[in-house]
């Protein structure tokens, strides 16, 4: 069973971002649908497979794995210093 301690700032941290989190996916959808209908490139296929065409049909060159790894971890940290440092309820 979880402790108060961590249980009240957690369920805050919940109720205040939960909706924000809903809108940003929302937009997020809304922003693949547009460039399917307007500009009609797929974002959708890449994102999941991780790879997209160019215009010429040329493999779109990769970043480099450290880039991803550094973004991770600086996602991670933020994460972890937004729930560390939540001021509690």
């Amino acid at each position: 069973k979880a402790s108060a301690d961590w249980v009240e700032p957690m369920s805050s941290f919940h109720n205040q971002f939960g909706d924000i989190l809903l809108v940003i996916i929302g937009v997020h959808i809304v922003a693949s649908m547009l460039y399917l209908l307007l500009k009609k490139q797929n974002l959708i296929g890449p994102m999941i497979t991780g790879v997209k065409r160019n215009i010429v049909g040329t493999d779109a060159q990769q970043k480099p794995l450290w880039q991803a790894l550094l973004l991770l971890g600086l996602s991670a940290g933020a994460l972890w210093a937004t729930i560390a440092f939540w001021p509690a309820a």
